[in-house]
């Protein structure tokens, strides 16, 4: 390979005088700043000047009168300049033999200011923070009974304590619901290691769906277990080069080179009752000693609804199979007691669809977000 495509390409130069200078500013969703570059550079120089501008949706770490600031690159546009330059780009100055002027123009959002310089991206909380509500559609088998319903005493607007979505019979009532939680999107980087590459891959197609085993602080916000779905994320490998004034042994020096890091992107859900959801332990089958076997009713000798199985309802003239859905004990061996009213025991069975994994192995950054 040709030793140009190894060369370092630096800045200060090929800068003329003046640049870089910033152009203009945007205050929308973000502060968008448009900063501008001049060089001049020989014609075989300008692949290896494209090559050292940062990308689009990187970092990039930026000395502005000394004060070091991170932003995120939002567009780069590189062009040649040609026709009569304006001599507030050159100056006095004359341009050498054999050298063009190149122009880059960088649109960049401010993530943060007064950084050091010395801390690696992989160590900056998370940016590009967002939290907005998302509807996800659920099938309810708990709900609060309010005023009007049939069931539910008069003196309160609304029960504080939950309730089986049943019908007044004692019957589950399939119903679609609909619950707003929240969802967290953001970036944060990765140091591009193969132990946080193969992890990262991990995250890209075995993590979504699961919810937080444990704990987790992220962005300065603590989740207890079981309240955080990772719903998605992907990942590009990134390198920023870096170069800053450093004093070592008492001496002045530049200490440069490149960081090399994951820029991930992530998107999780919170539901602040738990994605623990009670599911209604109802059929029209029970466990047997035999395997499972279908419910069957009569009416006993002193007139009272019994169940069984099919040998137990050959006697009874008026046996018919169970066709609607009645709770069952905790065993699976019979239907749950029913009460004086009449009306069963609610019994439930309670989880997550999915493994719940222990979400402190992502790295999260627990700090709030930039400013």
């Amino acid at each position: 390979m040709s030793a140009l495509w190894q060369t370092n390409f630096e800045d200060a130069e090929h800068l003329l005088p003046g640049f870089p200078k910033f152009d203009s500013a945007r205050l929308a969703d973000e502060r968008s700043i448009t900063m501008e570059k001049v060089y001049q550079i020989a014609p075989a120089e300008f692949v290896p000047l494209v090559m050292s501008l940062p990308k689009k949706g990187r970092v990039h770490l930026i000395d502005v009168d000394g004060v070091w600031c991170w932003f995120q690159i939002d567009s780069v546009d590189v062009r040649r300049l040609t026709g009569l330059v304006p001599s507030s780009i050159t100056g006095a100055e004359t341009l050498r033999a054999d050298t063009v002027l190149v122009r880059a123009e960088l649109k960049m959002s401010l993530l943060k200011h007064a950084a050091d310089p010395a801390v690696p991206p992989w160590e900056l909380p998370c940016y590009r923070f967002r939290a907005a509500p998302v509807a996800l559609r659920t099938a309810p088998r708990l709900f609060y009974p309010t005023a009007g319903d049939p069931l539910f005493g008069g003196g309160a607007a609304a029960s504080l304590a939950p309730a089986p979505l049943v019908n007044t019979a004692g019957v589950p009532i399939q119903a679609d619901g609909t619950r707003v939680l929240t969802r967290f999107s953001f970036f944060y980087n990765m140091r591009a290691t193969a132990a946080d590459y193969a992890r990262a891959l991990d995250c890209s197609w075995l993590w979504p769906g699961h919810c937080n085993a444990s704990p987790v602080l992220f962005a300065g916000i603590a989740f207890p277990a079981l309240t955080l779905m990772f719903e998605s994320f992907s990942f590009e490998a990134c390198d920023e080069p870096y170069s800053y004034p450093a004093v070592a042994d008492g001496a002045d020096t530049v200490v440069s080179g490149v960081w090399r890091y994951l820029k991930c992107s992530v998107r999780l859900l919170a539901d602040p009752l738990s994605f623990a959801r009670n599911y209604m332990n109802a059929g029209v089958h029970r466990l047997a000693r035999r395997g499972i076997e279908r419910l069957w009713q009569w009416t006993d000798d002193a007139g009272n609804l019994a169940f069984g199985s099919y040998a137990d309802a050959l006697s009874r003239a008026d046996a018919q199979e169970v066709s609607e859905n009645l709770f069952l004990n905790e065993a699976g061996t019979a239907p749950a007691p029913f009460g004086a009213d009449g009306r069963q025991t609610a019994v439930f069975r309670r989880g997550v669809l999915e493994e719940p994994y222990d979400f402190n192995l992502l790295g999260l950054p627990a700090d709030p977000p930039l400013e």
